[in-house]
């Protein structure tokens, strides 16, 4: 029976992983878009030398004496250390909650880390791509008024605002500019997509949780741009309705879906000795 087996194993030849294959496929369709779609913020302004001067400058560059390096704000990037600060809350706080179950610690680390950093990167671009195409159908919407804009009172408070938005956003035709405040909107989308993973613990595979982090993210977009940025609507802690409550009601929806029966009774639902 033993030799059968290995003979069947050997004829069936190296299995392939449909998780590693669906994440490499895109993993490498982020990269591409960020290729095609997206620039630095302010970059590419310099102004050109021709090459004699060019190799002047270097050279001067060269010869001079060192100066202490720059404070952060003097590259133009204020927030940076505030998003050293969400990384450690993101990747550091929130990865390490989801090891309370029995048998599920070490996985869940490793798929919070490797969710997580594939959850920023695609949200960073549907943060970007969604204000792109509401901003082309606003300037098609608007397009006989003239800009700048100013108040109207007799319309509403909202279509003034769109209006003013419409004469001073990007459409879909230009770049994607990127700085680190993109960046950190996208760890906030990585925020809800863990807080719906720890409803998810021991109940989904590899394979199916990459296609819940694809549609969460994908969901939490859709709902931070109709509650905030289109309707107007305030968040005073700037991530409650938007990240927590959504990512909770979106966790255990999908929880709903795939339990089996009486999953309060299963026994691997059960605490570690030690992360308790």
């Amino acid at each position: 029976k033993n030799s059968t087996q290995k003979a069947k194993a050997k004829m069936s030849g190296p299995r392939v992983n449909p998780f590693i294959v669906s994440l490499a496929l895109l993993q490498g369709l982020i990269i591409l878009a960020y290729h095609l779609l997206t620039t630095h913020a302010n970059m590419g302004q310099g102004t050109k030398l021709d090459e004699a001067r060019q190799r002047q400058k270097d050279l001067e560059e060269m010869l001079r004496e060192p100066t202490p390096a720059p404070a952060e704000y003097e590259y133009g990037q204020q927030d940076l250390s505030y998003m050293f600060d969400m990384n450690m809350y993101t990747y550091l706080g929130m990865c390490l909650t989801m090891t309370y179950l029995r048998k599920y610690a070490y996985t869940s680390l490793g798929m919070s880390f490797l969710m997580g950093a594939f959850a920023q990167e695609w949200c960073c671009l549907l943060l970007q791509w969604i204000p792109l195409y509401h901003c082309s159908a606003l300037k098609e919407r608007f397009k006989n008024v003239g800009c700048p804009y100013g108040n109207n009172p007799e319309i509403t408070r909202f279509e003034n605002v769109q209006r003013t938005v419409a004469c001073q956003c990007m459409d879909v035709n230009s770049m994607i500019e990127l700085n680190i405040s993109d960046f950190i909107k996208g760890q906030y989308g990585v925020v809800a997509v863990l807080i719906s993973y720890g409803a998810l613990l021991g109940k989904v595979n590899p394979l199916q949780m990459l296609v819940i982090v694809v549609c969460n993210v994908a969901a939490y977009v859709g709902n931070k741009f109709l509650c905030v940025d289109y309707r107007g609507g305030v968040d005073n802690t700037g991530s409650l309705y938007t990240t927590h409550i959504f990512g909770a009601a979106f966790g255990l929806g999908c929880s709903v879906i795939v339990s089996g029966k009486r999953p309060h009774e299963n026994p691997d639902n059960a605490p570690r000795y030690q992360s308790n």
